[in-house]
């Protein structure tokens, strides 16, 4: 059976993934040991409170951030010296304060948004008389919903966009949307199918033919977009258009993936290698790095060699940084954190210099946003489309893709429902050891019901990335903050099945108690 490809972005990693869609972060979650609880610590390294959280809050954004209470519900609070908690009500579920209002849920009523004073601003019942099942946090202004298995926007407002007509929509940046119409639902095979551009005010900017490009990158930059074809050895080829289907760089086999696209910069994969080219086609820096990702801050990305020592360089390939760090998060305004030994993280500036902050930070995260997809119900952390799709294969960025591989005959929006989508039965808690390929990692699962949370790492870093999943059955797939999916089979404690990195190695996998 045929199946459609098409690039798009795991609905859990989103922003994870994106340090170019957090300008108004502000805060973010820290710990100074293993035994503390969580507090807040500014993206300049200034300590805004210690000690205070037994969860990992959210980071703070317009002054605001969500944070769990005992009962594992969210609460919101201002962020300050003190924080205070505003109002006395909790959420099964909320995003984060991305926009001027953010999306939560109580089980039983509509979804509704609330601005700073928890004031509810509007809610999201029905649209063109179906339900509002669930609602992603903001991007650009605009947020994803889902009614009765159709995906739509919806502004800060409260004002739809979008209606709810394509089986997929997913955030590209700079303002862009990818989406996929419903009346492709049945088709065949990949040149039967468009995707479309949408604007955040819902225009329809363009539509590409997957015929002629059947995968691209939803990373926008301006109005151009990378695509790949198939070249005439069969193998693919990259390179850019516009948002009519202009070729800007024609695809070019010394281009054969691409890692992340940012102002009119690439970097771009050969022979399992990372380079920087620019849209005319030059290159900036010869594909030579096992990792590069761009570093949030104009000119300087993050690189490393080994997967073990990562420095910050310019887009001449010259060294800022004198020391290598073990991780790094992205620049937020003029810093970043990185991780300087294996329990402690520094900040640093844009010439690579130790901001010497006043504390010890064991653990800190710039990407928890809250739910990623807030569920009328409230019971799930994420969008769950494994019903949608029924074969998945993360492919390629703090900037990754997931490529899923759409089986034709899955494609029937009738048959998919979020709150149906599984209906496995597994409790408790694991913790686990065991290989992705030949690298040991550590795993830890929490289930409740179908749906599971949890984090690995390797156990050569001991950086945690966190994850949610579903589970169906002895099936389980796990999407991870960095772009990483686990699919595989869960019985009796052991976990395994196939991996798929963010940067498009493909492994299996086993862990067990």
């Amino acid at each position: 059976m045929k199946k459609i490809v098409f690039f798009l972005i795991a609905l859990a990693t989103l922003v994870s993934c994106n340090p170019f869609s957090s300008d108004d972060l502000q805060y973010m979650p820290f710990r100074d040991s293993d035994k503390s609880k969580w507090g807040l610590i500014g993206t300049d390294g200034e300590v805004l409170c210690t000690n205070e959280f037994d969860d990992q809050p959210t980071v703070a954004m317009h002054d605001r951030f969500f944070a769990k209470n005992k009962d594992g519900k969210w609460e919101l609070y201002t962020a300050e010296k003190n924080p205070k908690q505003i109002g006395n009500k909790a959420y099964d579920m909320a995003g984060a304060f991305k926009a001027d209002v953010a999306p939560v849920s109580i089980k039983g009523k509509p979804i509704q948004f609330i601005d700073k004073d928890g004031n509810v601003k509007f809610e999201l019942d029905q649209v063109e008389g179906k339900k509002v099942d669930a609602v992603s946090n903001f991007y650009d202004g605009v947020a994803l919903f889902q009614a009765e298995h159709l995906f739509g926007l919806v502004n800060t407002k409260g004002e739809v966009v979008v209606n709810p007509k394509y089986m997929i929509i997913m955030p590209a940046r700079e303002g862009k949307f990818l989406a996929i119409d419903e009346k492709y639902k049945d088709a065949k095979e990949k040149k039967d199918v468009k995707v479309t551009i949408l604007s955040k005010d819902g225009e329809v900017l363009g539509e590409v033919g997957m015929d002629k490009y059947p995968n691209m990158q939803p990373y926008f930059s301006g109005d151009n977009v990378c695509v790949e074809k198939e070249g005439s050895d069969g193998k693919g080829e990259w390179g850019v258009i516009d948002v009519k289907g202009n070729v800007v760089l024609a695809p070019s086999k010394d281009v054969e993936g691409v890692e992340d696209f940012a102002d009119d910069k690439i970097i771009f994969e050969k022979s399992d290698q990372y380079g920087l080219m620019n849209v005319k086609g030059e290159t900036l820096i010869r594909a030579k790095y096992k990792q590069l990702k761009f570093s949030g801050a104009d000119g300087l990305l993050f690189a490393s060699d080994d997967d073990e020592n990562i420095k910050l360089i310019n887009e001449n390939d010259e060294e800022v940084s004198k020391e290598s760090y073990g991780d790094a998060l992205s620049f937020h305004g003029s810093y970043a954190a990185v991780k300087e030994s294996k329990d402690n993280w520094i900040f640093i500036n844009k010439k690579g210099e130790d901001q010497k902050v006043k504390t010890d930070i064991y653990d800190i995260s710039d990407s928890n946003f809250g739910d990623e997809f807030v569920k009328r119900d409230g019971t799930s952390a994420s969008a769950d489309f494994s019903n949608l799709f029924d074969d998945t294969a993360v492919d390629s960025t703090d900037v990754d893709t997931t490529a899923l591989e759409v089986d034709s005959a899955a494609v029937d929006v009738d048959d998919y429902d979020m709150d149906e989508a599984s209906s496995g039965d597994a409790s408790g808690s694991y913790t686990m050891t065991g290989y992705v390929d030949k690298y040991p990692i550590t795993m830890y699962l929490s289930f409740s019901g179908s749906n599971v949370t949890g984090w690995y790492y390797y156990d050569k870093y001991k950086a945690k990335m966190t994850f949610t999943g579903s589970y169906s059955g002895s099936s389980l797939d796990l999407y991870c903050e960095g772009g990483d999916a686990f699919y595989g089979t869960f019985v009796n404690g052991a976990y395994s099945g196939h991996f798929s990195g963010n940067n498009g190695n493909e492994m299996n996998f086993n862990v067990s108690q």
